[in-house]
């Protein structure tokens, strides 16, 4: 996501990523290190799925630190997804997965029966997005 061209502060040097990253108010972003699947860097894992452009804009700069949410989320996520992309490219073979479609959340809102056994994509703390509902079934 594109971040303000004038920040009010200075861009950190350092983030520890200890903490679970929520933004706006409504906390329908999140970012937790915890929540990123452990497969992340198989090829046929998709990559993790970005905040809108505008999340930075509509957190609210004075309650509860959600526009440093916001910052931490869109940079976190896109400068992960571009390690991820530079991985891939590197020891993966062409046509490997790189749609954005894992989102990280708390609870699930969406494939809530699958099987982290035997199901493909099936995380605790994340959910695949912008599949057709029953996108399992082919």
């Amino acid at each position: 996501p594109n971040m303000p061209d004038a920040l009010p502060l200075k861009s950190p040097t350092f983030i520890h990523l200890a903490s679970n990253f929520k933004a706006p108010e409504s906390k329908e972003w999140m970012f937790h290190k915890g929540h990123v699947p452990p497969d992340i860097l198989s090829c046929d894992s998709p990559m993790i799925k970005e905040s809108p452009d505008d999340l930075f804009n509509i957190s609210p700069h004075d309650s509860s630190h959600r526009n440093q949410h916001a910052w931490i989320l869109c940079n976190t996520v896109s400068r992960l997804n571009k390690v991820l992309y530079m991985y891939k490219e590197k020891y993966c073979p062409k046509g490997y997965e790189s749609r954005k479609l894992v989102r990280l959340i708390q609870s699930k809102t969406k494939d809530r029966g699958c099987n982290q056994k035997t199901d493909k994509w099936c995380y605790p703390l994340a959910q695949i997005e912008d599949l057709p509902n029953d996108w399992r079934k082919y």
